[in-house]
């Protein structure tokens, strides 16, 4: 997450586990009644690391800003699934002897 404060920037970095989105999505198999439902700790949730402030008028810092959306960028798009196929550019032909055939 990015937060601006007039001319402060500010990256907050979030971690977590699998255990977190099992807890918020409430995909953890339900238990049976014999077994035991294992407790949550501090290491299973989300953590929020803050970085900054980023000064918008220090050229460095906007330097390291924009390196680090370049960077956050990059990443994004190395996990991401592959795009679909372009759409093709010239359409099919038509099929004779069709109703707006002429």
């Amino acid at each position: 997450m990015i937060a601006q404060d007039q001319v402060d920037i500010y990256i907050v970095v979030a971690s977590f586990k699998a255990q977190y989105v099992d807890y918020i999505t409430g995909m953890k198999p339900v238990p049976g009644p014999d077994e035991k439902v294992a407790a949550l700790t501090d290491d299973d949730f989300m953590t929020m690391t803050e970085h900054g402030p980023l000064h918008m008028n220090d050229p460095a810092q906007m330097q390291i800003f924009g390196s680090f959306i370049m960077w956050l960028m990059q990443s994004n798009v190395e996990q991401r699934p592959p795009s679909p196929p372009p759409a093709p550019t010239k359409p099919p032909a038509k099929a004779p002897g069709g109703p707006l055939s002429a």
